[in-house]
């Protein structure tokens, strides 16, 4: 009886071994699968504010350059071409948006499903950059 208690010890340490493994991989994966695009999607929410910014001080044609040359030096111009951004005036406000998708293949389910962001920056009449 005594060797017995030990083994059930063990088998019960096993099994929650297991369990937390288990549900470890279920938030490990979905972060390992989605953590990029969110990583992109940070970094296009600064972009298109020093892009609005741009437009203010110096233009749309330089705040354009400037777009290219921040979707190719940090490495998210894969993701987001320029034709995905916008520059828009909505009454004196000027307005950079950025939508843009990626197709995530859950490969378990053996399904793809849209995943769908947007960066947005307003620069004010006044010149003022206004939240989202």
């Amino acid at each position: 009886m005594d060797d017995e208690q030990p083994e059930r010890r063990r088998s019960r340490v096993r099994v929650g071994t297991l369990f937390a493994l288990s549900c470890g991989m279920l938030l490990v994966v979905p972060a390992c699968m989605l953590g990029p695009y969110v990583l992109d999607d940070r970094k296009l929410d600064a972009i298109v504010k020093v892009v609005a910014l741009d437009w203010r001080d110096f233009g749309e044609e330089r705040a354009r350059a400037r777009l290219e040359v921040e979707l190719d030096r940090r490495s998210i111009g894969s993701q987001v071409r320029d034709e995905d951004c916008r520059f828009e005036h909505q009454g004196e406000d000027r307005i950079v948006t950025c939508d843009w998708t990626v197709q995530v293949e859950v490969l378990l389910l053996g399904k793809t499903f849209p995943l769908s962001f947007r960066s947005t920056a307003r620069i004010t009449g006044s010149g003022d950059m206004r939240p989202r």
